[in-house]
């Protein structure tokens, strides 16, 4: 081929080439002057065109409280414009039946690409909704809002999802459950000494008649391809044979503490059992994820005093805490939330049982003939412990 009809090919194909990249990214040519703005090739991020120009923060709202606490609420502003803004945050608590019990406001000045910073003690009482709504100052049009909602023990436990480090309900209100605090007073009848001679010693007139079992969902098998939401994990050995167990989990660490999704959980899956739950003895073997979260103690408290003053209410007869417990975490870190189980269910006449035992380095090894590598499960030795001791508190 000569030389000239060789370069006039070479020059057709190159052109195409230009030609396909250029339809294919979709972009303008770029300005001819060099002070044009620069046009980013691609497709650019929703965000990018839909942007807002002033957003609500919630930098800080309590996971859940005792009764007697008042609410907390830190939020922040941010001001994406250039200009000062004249705002302001108007506060409006709710009770029983959309009954407005208070209202307040706060202004705020802020500067343009800013943050202003808002914190407030709210009071609680007969309250079940605070609103927190975000306006320019003389308007009346919500610029933003945040809604914390009061979640006491009456209100059925609803769906939840984690967003943000947050438990939010169904319409995006921020969860707060609210329990009322009970305190211990010293009962010798439930002594650990009465554990060694076993739960099937007490009152038959007071002894339940059957259990439920709640289990880490990470300790069981699910089938292979199956939604987590829709997971019902195979227990095996951990879950003595012909009784029911539901599990609780897996959880991930998005800033909500597991106990309070776990307790969610189990409430659930027991008001779906409706007039079964009569007599019923509630076995929940806490999740391990609030060990490796290093869940605060007093949240950790109010969380499972919650769900067990919502277990009573329910018509469970009984409930037995056993954890929690995972291999690999620091027997302090254990001793910690043990001391807050047994202060709860001393307070509640509930049942608890210390997971010490099942720390035994044997009873998690990979391959049980070879120390040094484990898993975050228990293997066959562990599990037939576990089941053991779990079949012990069954009626």
């Amino acid at each position: 081929m000569p030389f000239r009809t060789r370069t006039f090919l070479l020059a057709l194909a190159l052109g195409a080439l230009a030609a396909g990249l250029f339809a294919e990214e979709g972009t303008q040519p770029p300005p001819s002057s060099g002070t044009g703005p620069s046009i980013p090739s691609g497709p650019q991020p929703a965000t990018l065109e839909k942007t807002a120009p002033y957003y609500l923060i919630v930098d800080y709202l309590p996971a859940a409280l005792y009764e007697s606490d008042g609410l907390t609420a830190c939020l922040r502003v941010e001001n994406r414009t250039k200009a000062e803004a004249e705002l302001e945050i108007a506060v409006a608590a709710y009770g029983d039946g959309d009954k407005a019990r208070y209202t307040g406001k706060e202004k705020l000045r802020v500067a343009g690409g800013k943050f202003g910073d808002f914190q407030r003690d709210n009071e609680t009482k007969d309250v079940q909704r605070i609103v927190f709504t975000l306006k320019q100052r003389g308007s009346d049009a919500a610029l933003a809002a945040v809604t914390a909602r009061l979640l006491r023990v009456g209100e059925a436990w609803p769906q939840t999802r984690v967003e943000s480090g947050r438990l939010l309900d169904t319409e995006g209100a921020v969860l707060v459950p609210v329990t009322v605090r009970r305190l211990h007073e010293t009962d010798r009848r439930w002594a650990p000494v009465r554990w060694a001679l076993g739960m099937k010693e007490q009152d038959a007139a007071t002894r339940p008649k059957h259990a439920r079992l709640f289990l880490p969902a990470s300790w069981g098998v699910s089938a292979p391809g199956t939604p987590p939401e829709k997971a019902q994990p195979a227990f095996g050995d951990l879950a003595p044979e012909g009784t029911p167990a539901g599990g609780l989990g897996p959880y991930a660490l998005e800033g909500v503490a597991p106990v309070l999704r776990a307790a969610g959980d189990a409430l659930r899956q027991i008001e779906s059992l409706k007039e079964d739950a009569k007599g019923l003895r509630a076995v929940v073997v806490l999740p391990p994820e609030d060990l490796r979260a290093g869940t605060d103690p007093r949240l950790f408290r109010i969380a499972l005093e919650m769900l067990l003053e919502r277990l009573a209410q329910a018509g469970v007869a009984q409930t037995v805490l056993v954890g929690p417990v995972a291999f690999g975490v620091s027997r302090e870190r254990h001793e910690v939330l043990w001391k807050e189980v047994q202060a709860i269910v001393q307070a509640h006449g509930a049942r608890a049982v210390p997971a010490a035992d099942f720390l035994d380095e044997k009873l998690w090894r990979v391959d049980p003939s070879t120390d040094g590598a484990y898993a975050d499960r228990p293997n066959a030795d562990g599990r037939k412990k576990i089941g053991q001791t779990l079949k012990d508190l069954l009626p």
